[in-house]
């Protein structure tokens, strides 16, 4: 049962001197506080703003994205149109061409 006591009255000594020491230094764990709350916030504005700047910046590129999505929409359209048969057959008449007859073909020599 000595022990006991003797490890209570350690114990409650050692709690006693803890209290003690924060209550001597209380102003100076308040101020510690404070300045690691006040980089902890300033950290958090940087990071928020960081990620806000970020999507204003992903935005723009969606927009680019979407914009040059329709273009090139109009253009594979200008592109089919003008390959149109249509279209082909009224160049070919504007340019004078006119239909191939009968083919001529060539033979090659054969070198020895």
């Amino acid at each position: 049962m000595a022990s006991l006591s003797k490890a209570v009255r350690t114990t409650w000594g050692n709690t006693q001197k803890g209290v003690a020491f924060i209550e001597r230094n209380a102003f100076v764990f308040n101020m510690t506080s404070f300045a690691v709350m006040i980089v902890l916030a300033v950290v958090y504005i940087a990071q928020v703003n960081a990620s806000v700047a970020k999507g204003y910046v992903l935005r723009d590129i969606e927009n680019n994205i979407q914009d040059l999505t329709l273009q090139n929409q109009q253009l594979q359209g200008d592109t089919r149109s003008l390959q149109s048969l249509d279209h082909v057959s009224g160049a070919v008449k504007l340019l004078g061409m006119v239909a191939a007859e009968q083919p001529v073909y060539i033979k090659s020599i054969e070198l020895p």
